[in-house]
C-alpha cells in the first residue's frame, strides 16, 4: 500500500476509553475477530464492534488479565492503528495485540462462531498434572478464543489417537480464572503444517498452572487457576 494515500478502514473509530472485550482467531480459517464495547469515550457505553482480520497472516498478544478486568469499567483500550503495511496494532492498560491480515471489515457481530465451547464433548481430564501423559504431537491447533472480562480461554485442537497414520480426533483445552495469556502465532507459515500437523508439542508446570503449546510456527502460554480437557473418542 501506499503509505501518503492510504486511508485507513478504521477512520472515525475511537478506540481510546474503550474494552477489549474478546478475541477469536481461527487458524483453519486465517480470520481474526476482535471485539471492543464502549465504556467511557466517543462510542457509546455497552456498544460493541468487531474487527474481523481477513487472510491472517500474524498474530501476536501479550495481556494481564487481572489488569486488563481493573480497568475495563473506565476502558483498557489506549489507543488502536491499522497501518498501511497491513498491521494492526491495540495497546491496552494490561498487554498490547497486532495482527497482520490483508483487509479487515468493521460490523457489530462477529464472523466467527464463537459459542461452541466443547461442553458437549465427554471431559477427559480437569487437572495440571493429568495433562503430562496426554500427547498433543501432530496435532492441529485451529482456534483460540481468549476472553478477558470472563477470565477464560479456550484452545480447540485436532488430537492424534495413535501415530502419525492414526485418526484426528476434535478436543478442547478449557482455562478458567486465566491470570495471563501470550500468543505469538506466523500464521501463514502454520497453513503449511499439513502433513504432520502445526503442534510440535505441549509442555505443562503444574505448580505454577502454566501451559505452553508450542506450534510449529509459534506457541501459545496460558496461566491459570483451573483447566480442563475435553475430547471425543
Amino acid at each position: 500500500m501506499d503509505d501518503e494515500n492510504f486511508v485507513s478502514p478504521l477512520e472515525g473509530v475511537a478506540f481510546h476509553d474503550t474494552a477489549l472485550t474478546s478475541v477469536q482467531l481461527a487458524l483453519d480459517r486465517m480470520m481474526c475477530a476482535v471485539e471492543i464495547e464502549g465504556s467511557s469515550g466517543q462510542i457509546p457505553r455497552g456498544e460493541r464492534v468487531t474487527i474481523a482480520f481477513h487472510d491472517l497472516h500474524s498474530f501476536y498478544a501479550s495481556f494481564n488479565f487481572a489488569e486488563m478486568l481493573r480497568n475495563a469499567r473506565p476502558g483498557n483500550v489506549q489507543d488502536g492503528h491499522y497501518y498501511a503495511s497491513g498491521l494492526f496494532r491495540a495497546y491496552v492498560t494490561g498487554g498490547m495485540l497486532e495482527a497482520g491480515a490483508t483487509h479487515l471489515t468493521l460490523g457489530d457481530s462477529t464472523p466467527l462462531d464463537d459459542s461452541d465451547s466443547g461442553e458437549s464433548m465427554p471431559v477427559l481430564l480437569s487437572d495440571y498434572r493429568s495433562l503430562y501423559d496426554v500427547d498433543f504431537d501432530f496435532g492441529f491447533l485451529q482456534r483460540v478464543g481468549i476472553s478477558p472480562a470472563l477470565g477464560t480461554v479456550t484452545a480447540h485442537v485436532l488430537m492424534r489417537v495413535g501415530d502419525l497414520s492414526s485418526d484426528l480426533v476434535p478436543a478442547v483445552l478449557s482455562f478458567s480464572g486465566v491470570k495471563s495469556c501470550n500468543l505469538r502465532l506466523d500464521v501463514a507459515a502454520m497453513k503449511d503444517s499439513v502433513r504432520f500437523g502445526n503442534i510440535a508439542s505441549l509442555r505443562v508446570s503444574a505448580k505454577g498452572g502454566i501451559v505452553w503449546i508450542y506450534c510449529r510456527e509459534g506457541f501459545v502460554e496460558v496461566v491459570a487457576e483451573q483447566v480442563m480437557l475435553r475430547k471425543f473418542g
